[in-house]
């Protein structure tokens, strides 16, 4: 009850998470920022995703973009969180022929 509560939750909306220091560490640490690119990156983000929401992906591309990253983005229609792409084998994907091309293409297939 204490972890989600209605404090936690407003604080968490607002991105705001000083109240909680153990929290705010851990998402700091494990938040995604640019590095060193050493190979193509594409990122396939469906828009009926709600466990990790478009605008959160588009936030981080360009958050890595900003810090000189080359990032390519593709948005696939009436898809989830696991069924757009590189998903499991036996879950059909809908971006799955792109991002098979997509991958030929960036090893010379």
């Amino acid at each position: 009850d204490e972890l989600f509560s209605a404090n936690f939750i407003e604080h968490f909306s607002n991105g705001t998470l000083e109240t909680f220091p153990a929290l705010q560490t851990g998402f700091e640490q494990n938040r995604v920022i640019p590095f060193s690119q050493t190979a193509p990156i594409k990122i396939y983000q469906g828009t009926w995703d709600y466990t990790v929401p478009p605008e959160s992906t588009q936030s981080m591309i360009e958050s890595l973009r900003n810090g000189g990253m080359e990032i390519q983005y593709e948005e696939i229609p009436l898809s989830g969180h696991l069924n757009t792409a590189f998903g499991y084998i036996i879950t059909y994907q809908l971006a799955a022929e792109s991002s098979r091309n997509w991958l030929k293409g960036q090893l010379d297939l």
